[in-house]
């Protein structure tokens, strides 16, 4: 049973990283757009903008249950998995499976300035605007960690099993990585590790007001 679950800036080169795993090891890829159409084919009140890159189109939902979607984010997630051989690329996914042992976290990232001039290519746009979309796109990643999951600050580097850098191997070289780290005996699933994981679709919080994962350093409810 293989799960990785990576992490990755935009113009990281994170999608050629995780479609390359995936081959490679013959996982099933599941990305950021997938899951949340998942989600929204069971509940078509969850905002079409959280699919794009802009945050605007989110912050006009105040009064929308975003710690209901958390937990159906979070539910989802667990589900995937406990399914063998799955690769899941979304921003979040590491830290929220962060405490299921077999799960290999990837983090995958570059110097703002490479990331700039990679997005810029891949959108057709100028750099300013190369920019700006990725800034959008953080926010709106911040927005949903702190909106579902009251989480205030972003993963630390301890969350990551490795943290790969574009700008300073190529991507080619990370999956490499990767690839070779899925076969390391530490990732490999335990009677423990898949307690744990069977343990956290038990304990999903009744209460949508109440956090599946904060910050114990900011909220005073962990």
């Amino acid at each position: 049973m293989t799960v990785i679950a990576i992490d990755s800036d935009p113009g990281s080169d994170g999608d050629v990283i995780a479609a390359t795993v995936a081959t490679r090891l013959r996982l099933n890829l599941v990305d950021e757009a997938r899951l949340l159409e998942r989600l929204r084919r069971q509940d078509s009140d969850i905002p079409a903008a959280i699919l794009g890159g802009e945050v605007d189109g989110l912050t006009g939902y105040e009064p929308f249950p975003w710690r209901t979607l958390g937990a159906k984010l979070y539910l989802e997630l667990l589900r995937l998995a406990q399914q063998d051989q799955i690769l899941l690329h979304w921003p979040l996914a590491p830290l929220l499976l962060a405490d299921i042992a077999h799960v290999a976290r990837i983090k995958v990232s570059a110097p703002l300035s490479v990331r700039t001039r990679r997005f810029a290519v891949q959108c057709g746009c100028n750099e300013q605007e190369a920019r700006r979309r990725i800034q959008q796109y953080d926010e709106k990643t911040q927005f949903i960690l702190s909106a579902c999951f009251g989480i205030q600050a972003p993963a630390s580097a301890e969350t990551y099993s490795v943290v790969a850098d574009t700008g300073w191997l190529p991507a080619a070289d990370w999956a490499d990585e990767i690839v070779e780290l899925a076969h390391d005996a530490e990732f490999a699933p335990t009677t423990t590790s898949q307690a744990m994981l069977r343990w956290r679709l038990l304990q999903l919080p009744q209460d949508p007001n109440v956090p599946i994962l904060c910050d114990r350093g900011t909220s005073p409810s962990c």
